[in-house]
Parts: C-alpha cells; structure tokens; sequence
C-alpha cells in the first residue's frame, strides 16, 4: 500500500474492504485491450514467464487483488484450495496485483504463503487489458478466464472453484499426461507449456529408452514438437507470401534458438542467411 495515500482513502478503508467489488459483468464484457502476459521474468513471482502460445488449448483464470485488504489476505486459503482442487486439470490459476514494485508484491506473497504464479502488474497494463477496473479499496478483487484460444472474459472471484471448473471444460491438454510416466513429467510440463528451449536433447536421449513406455511417451513428445516446427514453418511461409520479410525472420530465427536439438528444416541455416541479407530486416 503506498504511504502516500491521502486521509480520505484511510477513512474509506474498513468500509471498503468488507464491500462487495463493483465492477459489473457488463462492465468487464466491454470491448477491451489485447491482452498480453508479461514476457520478463522479473514480473513474475513463483513461476516463470507463462506465455498464451505455451497456453493454448489451455485456461488460465486471472485472480486480481487488492494487497491492502483484510478481507482479501482472509481469502488466500480458499483460494490455496481451489488451486489446489484443480490440479491436473488444463486450466491455471494466476494471482495478480497491480500498481505495485516487484519487492512490495514479493513480501506480501511470502507473508500470506501464496504459492500460485503471481503477476506483478507495476503499470497495471493487464489489469486494463483484462477490463477488470482499477482494483482499490473500493474494488477489492476481480477475476477475468482467458479461454483457450486467448479471450478473455469475466471471472467469478467470489467462487474461483467455479471459475476454474468451468474454464476446465472447454480446455483440453495438448499431450495427455495420463500417457506420460512419472519420470518423464518434468519434461512433458516443459513441452506442455511451449518451453522448447533445452528439451531436444534430452527427447533424443528419452527415444533410446530401453523401457519401452519410456520409449513411447519420447515419441508422443517428439511428435509434437515436430508438429509445433511445422506450424512455424508454415507460418514463415505465408510470412514471405504477404512480402513480410522481418516477420517470416522472426519465426525462422525462433525455430534456430527454441527448438535446438529437434530435427529442423535443413534450408533454415540458408534461409536465415538470405533474410539477414534483406535490406528490410
């Protein structure tokens, strides 16, 4: 809470904090910004960045708090518990505050034992994009569910459980992890959420397996990684179709650096040398 708040918003305090929040449902359906997840690691807390590419076919409900609130730090076991309740299921729970520095965020989640990723909205772009009003004393918490395909919508805050459960229902994982044996988990979480980077290798080594359900799930998870290249591939090629140069490089350039270590297209080297040459990029 910054000191800095004046003698008024000290007196609405209590009042507010045991009010209902008001922003309306008609309010968070209005037209709103797109919605981006912040990419530095450094707004994010007990997690890595989550990007909505990782996410796709995947739900993410958005919980947004107001750190000064008695009744909201009251909140947190419940919401430990629905988080907790949904687990295994395609949809994540993601705490968010806004207006905040990185350090005020970090004490408070440590202080309540927040164990969920937590957003640290500084500018509170998402909390603008996700149309959920400037969360305050007067609008202590507010929720809004991307959907697998990256809409966003309004959220009940008041029953997350229920939030999650229904963003749950339309999403659906991208390698079912019931096929997936326990040691190969940590690798299959990576592959799941779009984090290519580092696990070509150690696919390729999976594949040599000599437990042949080790063997099995190496291959479900090669495949789509060879599925997610093609798509890019696809992707530069209609970028080169519409004469967008800088973006079919930008994808070429993200197979090279992602997808080490997977089977790639034998032409990128030459292709990404060809691009660099454009006086365009």
């Amino acid at each position: 809470m910054n000191q800095s708040r004046n003698l008024i918003n000290t007196l609405l305090y209590f009042a507010a904090c045991f009010a209902i929040p008001t922003a309306s449902h008609a309010q968070l359906a209005a037209t709103q910004p797109t919605l981006e997840l912040p990419p530095s690691s450094g707004a994010w807390i007990n997690s890595e960045p989550i990007s909505l590419a990782g996410m796709r076919g995947k739900s993410i409900v958005l919980y947004f708090f107001e750190e000064g609130c008695p009744r909201c730090r009251d909140k947190w076991p419940s919401v430990m518990a629905a988080s907790q309740q949904m687990q295994g299921k395609p949809v994540m729970l993601v705490a968010v505050n806004s207006g905040n520095p990185p350090t005020t965020v970090a004490r408070y989640v440590r202080e309540n034992n927040i164990s969920i990723p937590v957003i640290v909205d500084t500018t509170r772009t998402l909390e603008q994009a996700a149309g959920v009003g400037t969360i305050s004393l007067q609008n202590i918490y507010q929720a809004a569910t991307i959907g697998p395909q990256g809409s966003v919508r309004p959220a009940n805050a008041q029953d997350l459980l229920s939030s999650l459960q229904e963003a749950a229902v339309e999403s659906t994982w991208n390698i079912d992890p019931a096929t997936i044996p326990a040691a190969l988990m940590p690798l299959w979480q990576q592959i799941e959420f779009g984090n290519f980077a580092g696990t070509g290798k150690l696919v390729a080594r999976r594949l040599q397996d000599r437990k042949p359900e080790i063997k099995q799930a190496a291959e479900t998870l090669n495949a789509y990684a060879k599925q997610q290249i093609q798509d890019r591939v696809e992707q530069a090629a209609e970028a080169t179709a519409n004469d967008s140069q800088w973006l079919a490089y930008q994808i070429k350039q993200s197979l090279n650096t992602e997808f080490a270590g997977y089977e790639l297209p034998e032409t990128l080297a030459k292709e990404l040398a060809e691009l660099e040459k454009d006086a365009s990029i």
